[in-house]
């Protein structure tokens, strides 16, 4: 579903055609990204109320690596945030990218991504095993 709406968002509003793979790429370790952590932190919680004040956090914390984008911090603070690799890529979809930058960007979506969805899909499964074990929540 992300890469759809990219698709359309980036042609509708965007008059310069970009590198679609690397865009794509971006967009779906992303996607991920927040998938995994999504499950992870949504498991903790029996209400969707309950979720949502932790879930915005969360959600502030990762948009952080945009604040470079603005000119308001050093992209260097952010080399190690989970979703700094993502929008690397995507960044290189619209312009010149050089070998390191694009290798950071592949190697850490992917170890991101994984990390990501490791951690997600343990927290459901032991949702799942407890759940099972309770008779329900």
């Amino acid at each position: 579903l992300a890469g759809i709406e990219t698709i359309a968002l980036v042609s509708i509003a965007f008059a310069y055609s970009p590198s679609w793979p690397l865009l794509l790429a971006g967009t779906s370790a992303l996607g991920v990204i927040y998938t995994g952590l999504g499950a992870a932190l949504a498991t903790r919680y029996a209400s969707v109320n309950a979720l949502l004040l932790p879930a915005s956090v969360v959600v502030t914390l990762l948009l952080l690596p945009l604040l470079p984008h603005f000119g308001l911090a050093p992209r260097a603070l952010f080399l190690v945030h989970p979703i700094e690799p993502a929008l690397t890529l995507i960044r290189a979809a619209y312009g010149e990218i050089n070998i390191g930058n694009m290798a950071f960007g592949v190697l850490g979506s992917i170890s991101w991504g994984a990390i990501a969805f490791l951690w997600g899909q343990r927290c459901v499964s032991r949702l799942m095993r407890n759940t099972l074990a309770t008779g329900g929540r």
